[in-house]
C-alpha cells in the first residue's frame, strides 16, 4: 500500500475500523423498527388532514389579488378563443 495517496490510505483505515466493529444486528433492527413506527405515525397524521377542493387558497387572497387573477383568467380565455377562431377561419382581421 505504499503507492497509495495519503487520503486514500486514511479512507482504507476508516473502512477497516467499520469492518472490525460492525453495528450489532439487534440494536440496528430495533432502531429501524422504532424509526419505521415513528415514520408510520407521521404518515398517519398526514393522511388524516382533510383535503379540500383545491380552491381554498382563494379565501386567503386579498380582494385586489382576486381581481387580478380573475382579469388574467378572462384575458387568457379571450386570447385563446380569438386564436382558435382565427385558426379555424371563422374570424379574420380584414
Amino acid at each position: 500500500m505504499e503507492d497509495l495517496p495519503n487520503w486514500l490510505d486514511e479512507l482504507t483505515s476508516e473502512d477497516e475500523e467499520l469492518i472490525r466493529d460492525p453495528v450489532p444486528s439487534d440494536d440496528f433492527m430495533s432502531d429501524l423498527r422504532i424509526e419505521m413506527t415513528e415514520e408510520g405515525a407521521a404518515l398517519a397524521v398526514e393522511a388524516e388532514k382533510p383535503s379540500g377542493t383545491g380552491i381554498e387558497f382563494l379565501d386567503t387572497l386579498l380582494p385586489w389579488q382576486r381581481f387580478t387573477l380573475a382579469t388574467l383568467l378572462f384575458l387568457d380565455v379571450a386570447v385563446i378563443g380569438i386564436l382558435f377562431l382565427t385558426v379555424l377561419g371563422r374570424f379574420s382581421f380584414s
